[in-house]
């Protein structure tokens, strides 16, 4: 253990307070490396330098060369580190050079989300269609351009469309009617950042039509009699059609066909269709 100290050349004026310095016996071979970085915490896709310090046996700084490793979702680049999604990631500088395996002082990186770049809006509950009457909130998840979540993410403002909903307030909506109905969802500040979420309501079952024979038609000889019609659905499409309980296919327009056996007196032609959606529809 030494003491430095300055004095001025020529004089008596010295220094009282001498700087210690430690000269060890590291015999120059790497006894800890320490990893520190600019910043413990980062948004996400944003470099931070990393510094790797090497120590001999007498806690002395050594010149060393050095590597730096850390998990699969970090980048490296040269002595800089990043990582695109969000997390705590231990990043660790090594010895890049045969010898006795030193000490290692990691350091963590904590990676939050950078800023708003897009938003997903989505209904809740969550169905394919609505009834008129019922109701349903507009949420939204807002994501960086990396994908990730924004917990606390800045207002945003829902448009509902001109027709056909109640605002019942925290964006909680009642359905009045039957339609397609669009609804905008923006964030407050940055308007350009926006989604849409479409909603549909239906409440009507199919539409069937029975074209021939007409109603009261009176047939002698074959008792075999084709019935024919269209089916169609407004909304969301046909499911299911049946005559007299029996399932009929109908094609792309609509359009159907289906022969029953006449008895003697009256026979009923009875058409049931469910479109995709669950709604029912009749007729006789």
């Amino acid at each position: 253990n030494y003491g430095v100290a300055c004095s001025v050349t020529g004089s008596e004026f010295i220094d009282t307070t001498p700087a210690p310095l430690q000269v060890g016996k590291g015999g120059g071979e790497a006894s800890k490396i320490v990893t520190s970085l600019s910043t413990d915490t980062a948004k996400a896709g944003e470099q931070v330098l990393v510094t790797c310090t090497v120590y001999d046996e007498s806690n002395q700084v050594i010149n060393r060369p050095t590597n730096i490793t850390a998990p699969e979702k970090v980048q490296i680049s040269g002595q800089y580190v990043s990582a695109n999604q969000v997390g705590t990631y231990k990043i660790t500088c090594n010895l890049a050079e045969d010898g006795p395996a030193p000490e290692l002082v990691s350091a963590d990186l904590t990676v939050t989300s950078s800023a708003p770049a897009s938003i997903d809006a989505y209904l809740d509950p969550a169905k394919t269609s609505y009834k008129p009457g019922q109701f349903v909130t507009i949420k939204w998840n807002v994501v960086d351009s990396h994908g990730n979540a924004i917990e606390d993410a800045p207002e945003a403002t829902v448009t509902p469309p001109l027709t056909g909903t109640e605002d019942q307030g925290a964006n909680k909506y009642k359905l009045l009617e039957d339609g397609n109905l669009t609804f905008k969802v923006a964030l407050t500040a940055t308007p350009e950042i926006s989604d849409t979420v479409e909603v549909t309501v239906d409440g009507s079952g199919p539409i069937i039509t029975i074209i021939s024979p007409e109603r009261g038609t009176t047939r002698n000889g074959d008792s075999a009699v084709k019935v024919t019609g269209t089916v169609w659905d407004k909304f969301g499409g046909v499911g299911s059609l049946k005559i007299n309980n029996a399932p009929v296919n109908w094609d792309k327009d609509g359009n159907w066909s289906f022969t029953i056996n006449s008895v003697q007196g009256m026979n009923a032609v009875e058409a049931v269709a469910t479109d995709v959606n669950g709604n029912l529809g009749s007729s006789t």
